[in-house]
């Protein structure tokens, strides 16, 4: 039996609940990121290192932006990113990144004009930890037995909830937010990747690796 790496996306979204409880209205919901720009839909592609504590992460985020803003306020805990840009009609936008680790934001600004009304992609190539301990993508030893002898080995996990998946991928991690998710993940051939949505696509990639995509998830 070969160790199984469990990149679980539980990135799970509920329903507005029927009967008496209020609809919901994304406007009169509270939250502390700002509701001018809103994502759509997210691309994320996942690739731990070998060593188990690290991750590089790639996040195409469709967005709408409601009105002319400065700049893109998102949350972001214990990533590091690499590159930020905003494509559209006119090509890419470099963005610069200012982090607040206090209120696990990352803000990211044009250099010159605001960012019109619009949609848009916003790309985030960027790498982030492994944790030892359940929160965001984080290690689980198990024991597996092989021949007379129990051998430790160590398998990947992601615990979301409740503010959490801020450490697997820069997004507005905030119920109001609600966006469909497409989840990839990169991983040893003999792996297996499983996530709450099912397998859409399996990939072969040179040095013994695989890249599996998941079905693209409902809002």
């Amino acid at each position: 039996m070969k160790p199984a790496l469990a990149l679980a996306a539980a990135l799970l979204f509920c329903a507005a609940a029927a009967g008496a409880e209020p609809r919901f209205s994304f406007h009169s919901t509270p939250g502390k990121l700002p509701k001018d720009v809103v994502p759509k839909h997210y691309a994320l592609r996942i690739v731990p290192a070998a060593t188990h504590e690290s991750f590089e992460g790639r996040a195409q985020i469709e967005i709408e932006v409601a009105r002319p803003v400065a700049a893109i306020e998102l949350n972001a805990v214990d990533l590091d990113f690499d590159a930020a840009r905003l494509y559209s009609g006119a090509g890419p936008t470099l963005l610069a990144a200012k982090f607040d680790r206090e209120r696990e934001t990352v803000t990211l600004a044009p250099a010159a004009d605001p960012i019109a009304p619009g949609r848009y992609r916003l790309d985030i190539d960027y790498t982030g930890r492994i944790a030892r301990h359940p929160i965001g993508l984080h290690q689980v030893s198990y024991k597996q037995r092989e021949g007379a002898q129990l051998v430790e080995r160590i398998m990947l996990a992601t615990h979301m909830e409740p503010v959490h998946a801020r450490r697997l991928f820069p997004g507005w991690d905030e119920p109001v937010f609600r966006a469909s998710f497409e989840i990839t993940a990169v991983v040893d051939e003999p792996l297996t990747a499983v996530s709450n949505m099912p397998v859409s696509a399996v990939t072969a990639l040179p040095g013994g690796k695989k890249e599996v995509t998941f079905a693209r998830s409902v809002p």
